[in-house]
């Protein structure tokens, strides 16, 4: 950029005559009155009093001669500076509404505008303009957005990177960031070897420039990179304090870089190919000249620097085509977190597959690593900073090991929120003694309980949630030696009954089909989005002929509770067994009174919490800091304030997925 270097001054004033001045800023002059290009009046003459300020003594007999007025002001011919204000002042009377291209000195810039912007900068003597693309969203309904700068690799350029789409277009127009697609000099990021540019103080003037718009928000900026820009997005995040988080895809440390100790902490998301042949993933020499470090030990590097858990967490999954590990250090300082993924069998790409969005999961972890992300979800709920930070840290792991795994998918809270039912059946594997009508109507009022009560914890958070959950009953299954007595009889004959029935796993003895196009539901329950969109339209057909059934006409048969469906099978047998999916919930074992049909309140409470995707956080392997929260899911025998945390979280997943906003 233009700085107050002795050097730049010198070779941009030190040698030319007075003529040749008032020729360079004429022929920059110019550049304003060429179409589409805005330039604020002010720059050319702040640029004057720059360099003026900073050779000090040499401008005074530099003055003298531009000026051409002897010593003192006088009533000459107007200097310089005053005709370069003159001109400026005319020129931006003349500029087009519709610029795509702005052309400013960086602090002292016209409006951003959506489109190619350039900045001028000094590289190796010589004012360069340097170009970068801002995208907005489609719809600007926000007074402020977060910011987030993408880095091309090698080769490459902004307006690339951004018609290249990678699933950030959507983002970009759905309105969670304004994106930024800068343009290395000579298609190049200096990372220490490539070029001459200053690509670093290039983004520190991209940050000023757009500062000059209230919709940036600058304290919420990030910076993705691939390749090349990850080691971009490497040397940003450790030399200053401009990023919130960054993303270094394909690409990790320099030995160089890791020597840094960055001014503060951030989010990172490092991912590298195992079959990567330009930066090996074991670190060593690479492309530019450079020698890297193990992609392991950027990532240590990083979490050191934070103060962050030593060991991280580790899992693996699927990304795309590929398999996929990783490495989660938490409990960094600022509640930010470093991860690694290592792709298996990927090589120099980011391109894992056509189902998978990389750039979503990135956002959505910067999201959670963002001090004011949580911040709704603790509405009404009163914290000290230090269980706050214990809140949080638990939350970003059950978001990344539990929730994470059910995106797309419904559960029973969304039918409740649409319809205030909750259609559930009793499958009862074994039972002490007949089974009576006063034992299942007690625990299905105890489950419809039991529901309000988690939804109470919602309607602070979301208070368009207003419908209480009105428990439906579908009907029975009844194992072998399991019958009612004449009570169950008279309440409930009229129901949908399979009795004698011997299967003890997931699937119900019902053939259920989807409503849309009437093919036939395989019950797999983990691969159905929204269990309202199947039926039941009979038996069965693979049941023993030992097994009975009610009733035996579907077609003529109209349900007590006009019901065609059930979200969740209620499951009962003697022994313990108590666990839950987000299709059944198992309370085997935990019927203290059968005749009455009393229940463990707080067992049913936490499986019923698993229907509705919450998660066992007494597990030390996966929750290390979980045994100081008290809640449901771990130690208590009540719902608590971390419960209601979490299942708020939860709520905006499925609301957002649905696009239904959430306004807290």
């Amino acid at each position: 950029m233009i700085t107050c270097s002795e050097h730049n001054i010198l070779q941009l004033v030190g040698s030319r005559t007075s003529g040749e001045l008032k020729a360079f800023y004429t022929s920059w002059i110019s550049i304003a009155r060429a179409p589409k290009v805005q330039l604020q009046y002010e720059h050319t003459a702040i640029f004057l009093l720059i360099a003026l300020k900073c050779i000090k003594i040499m401008a005074l007999p530099l003055l003298a001669t531009i000026g051409g007025c002897g010593g003192g002001g006088g009533s000459g011919a107007p200097s310089i500076l005053q005709q370069t204000t003159q001109e400026f002042t005319s020129t931006t009377n003349d500029v087009q509404a519709d610029s795509d291209v702005t052309v400013a000195t960086p602090g002292f810039s016209a409006s951003p505008t959506d489109g190619i912007n350039v900045l001028l900068q000094s590289v190796d003597g010589s004012l360069r303009e340097r170009t970068f693309h801002i995208r907005f969203p489609s719809a600007m309904n926000k007074t402020k957005y977060p910011v987030v700068f993408f880095f091309h690799g090698a080769g490459g350029t902004g307006s690339q990177w951004l018609s290249e789409g990678r699933g950030v277009v959507n983002l970009i127009d759905s309105g969670k960031f304004i994106g930024i697609f800068p343009d290395g000099y000579d298609r190049r990021w200096n990372v220490g070897t490539e070029t001459n540019a200053d690509d670093v103080d290039f983004v520190r003037s991209i940050a000023n420039f757009i500062g000059s718009s209230e919709l940036f928000d600058l304290n919420q900026m990030y910076g993705i990179g691939t390749s090349n820009g990850a080691g971009m997005v490497n040397k940003i995040g450790k030399e200053t304090s401009l990023f919130k988080g960054i993303a270094p895809i394909i690409s990790q440390q320099t030995e160089n870089i890791g020597l840094i100790v960055p001014p503060q902490a951030l989010s990172i998301f490092q991912v590298n190919g195992t079959e990567d042949n330009l930066i090996p993933i074991d670190g060593g020499a690479g492309v530019a000249n450079h020698v890297f470090m193990s992609a392991k030990a950027s990532a240590e590097n990083w979490a050191s620097n934070f103060s962050c858990n030593s060991e991280p967490l580790i899992r693996s999954v699927q990304w795309g085509n590929y398999g996929a590990i990783e490495h989660t250090y938490n409990a960094c300082i600022e509640n930010r977190r470093v991860r690694y993924v290592t792709v298996d069998g990927a090589g120099h790409t980011a391109n894992f597959g056509r189902n998978f969005d990389l750039y979503n999961r990135i956002w959505d972890f910067f999201l959670r690593n963002n001090e004011g992300y949580y911040e709704e979800f603790l509405s009404e709920i009163y914290l000290t900073q230090s269980e706050k930070d214990l809140f949080i840290r638990n939350a970003q792991r059950f978001q990344e090991i539990c929730l994470d795994n059910f995106t797309g998918l419904k559960n029973p809270l969304w039918q409740v929120y649409q319809t205030g039912e909750w259609p559930i059946y009793f499958h009862i594997e074994s039972w002490d003694g007949p089974v009576t009508a006063t034992a299942i109507n007690r625990m299905r009022s105890d489950y419809q309980r039991i529901a309000n009560e988690w939804i109470a914890g919602l309607r602070i958070y979301d208070p368009t949630f207003v419908r209480q959950a009105d428990v439906k009953l579908f009907g029975f299954v009844f194992n072998t030696g399991v019958s009612g007595d004449k009570t169950f009889t008279d309440v409930f004959s009229k129901y949908p009954q399979v009795k004698d029935y011997t299967g003890t796993n997931e699937s119900s003895p019902w053939k259920l089909v989807f409503r849309d196009n009437g093919a036939q539901f395989n019950q797999n329950w983990y691969s159905l989005d929204d269990f309202s969109r199947v039926k039941v339209v009979g038996i069965g057909e693979d049941l023993s002929a030992d097994v009975s059934y009610y009733p035996k006409d579907w077609e003529a048969y109209q349900h007590p509770e006009n019901i065609d469906y059930f979200l969740t099978k209620f499951w009962h047998k003697v022994s313990w067994d108590a666990v839950a999916q987000r299709q059944y919930l198992k309370l085997g074992g935990n019927v203290t009174k059968y005749e009455l049909g009393e229940t463990r309140y707080s067992v049913f409470t936490h499986e019923m919490g698993h229907t509705l995707f919450l998660d066992d956080i007494y597990s030390i392997d996966k929750y290390p800091d979980g045994t100081g929260i008290s809640s449901i899911m771990n130690n208590s025998d009540s719902i608590t304030d971390f419960d209601t945390f979490t299942m708020r979280i939860v709520w905006k997943q499925q609301k957002e997925m649905y696009h239904v906003s959430v306004d807290p």
